[in-house]
């Protein structure tokens, strides 16, 4: 499976980017680590009016795909380990 995330249209409508730049989660994403990697997404706002977001507010949704074959591998790349900015 791999997935696509797109922001949702109302929000979108204000002015909120979400993920614009790197929309696609490959095949094999997390399969390193069996309790998952959680998605950062690309947040910004550039429109004229504040947004706040709220726990639990939708933003986006994943569009999941069928891949077919077998990848070689999985993802390698630099943010891999990718998880919440530790506090």
């Amino acid at each position: 499976m791999a997935a696509c995330v797109e922001g949702k249209s109302s929000l979108a409508k204000l002015g909120l980017g979400i993920h614009v730049t790197a929309p696609t989660i490959h095949a094999g994403f997390g399969e390193a680590n069996p309790d998952g990697i959680p998605l950062q997404l690309e947040i910004w706002n550039v429109g004229p009016l504040a947004i706040e977001l709220q726990p639990n507010m939708r933003v986006c949704q994943l569009i999941f795909e069928e891949v077919h074959g077998t990848p070689e591998r999985g993802y390698q790349g630099q943010f891999q380990e990718q998880g919440p900015p530790k506090s």
